[in-house]
């Protein structure tokens, strides 16, 4: 079996909020003292989807957004991608204002059987 369901890119904990009103995000991080909540639903492709909505996402990320869209079509809101060097794009151009994102790897069991991986 795989070790690895896919990668996403998602914000740093400390930078899982945004501060406008917008009920789906938290207006500042969730955190208790130095310690800042990082599970796996931290902003997920945030920057790419803020820009395709803005019709300012270049035609090469578009086709990636459609990618993790098409193939993520299963049982859970988790959108991966397989490929790290397609993943490491998306990353790029994400932090290309302010390096606020990273990459997670994600594996788990229940996933990987629902993948079929």
């Amino acid at each position: 079996m795989n070790n690895i369901c896919g990668y996403v890119v998602l914000r740093k904990p400390m930078h899982n909020f945004y501060a406008a009103d917008r009920c789906a995000f938290f207006k500042k991080p969730p955190c208790i003292g130095d310690i800042y909540y990082s599970g796996l639903d931290r902003m997920p492709w945030f920057d790419l989807d803020e820009d395709h909505y803005s019709g300012t996402l270049p035609l090469e990320l578009i086709k990636l957004r459609s990618e993790i869209e098409e193939t993520n079509q299963y049982f859970t809101d988790i959108k991966l991608l397989s490929n790290v060097d397609k993943t490491q794009k998306i990353l790029e151009f994400s932090n290309r204002h302010q390096d606020r994102n990273e990459i997670c790897v994600v594996f788990s069991e229940n996933l990987a059987k629902q993948k079929k991986l």
